[in-house]
């Protein structure tokens, strides 16, 4: 069949985005954003509040191979201040490409 006029989808970059583990204790341990590339990609890595709030960069214009990848975060914000109890947006911008949103929360005991 042939389509005219429409475009193929663009097919995923990032699969499998996800926080390990996805409940942590920042006083007590870390917690790591995992992802898969399908193909070598320019990444930017940042963390956000939940209004949005750009609360940490990771990484900006990484040059990633394809494959697996992994990050992690002590719960932390740009001047080391640990957050407070939450739920946090990991965000993988592909340059070229559009965004990858995962979420992982804050506990303290």
């Amino acid at each position: 069949m042939l389509l005219i006029g429409c475009q193929a989808p663009e097919p995923e970059i990032v699969k499998s985005l996800r926080f390990e583990p996805p409940l942590f204790d920042s006083f007590k341990q870390n917690t790591t954003l995992k992802y898969t590339l399908t193909k070598p990609a320019t990444v930017s890595i940042y963390i956000y509040d939940r209004e949005g709030n750009k609360i940490k960069t990771i990484a900006q214009n990484l040059h990633l191979t394809q494959g697996a990848q992994s990050h992690g975060w002590k719960g932390d914000n740009d001047l080391g201040e640990f957050q407070s109890v939450g739920i946090y947006i990991g965000v993988v911008e592909v340059k070229g490409n559009k965004t990858y949103k995962t979420t992982v929360e804050i506990f303290h005991w």
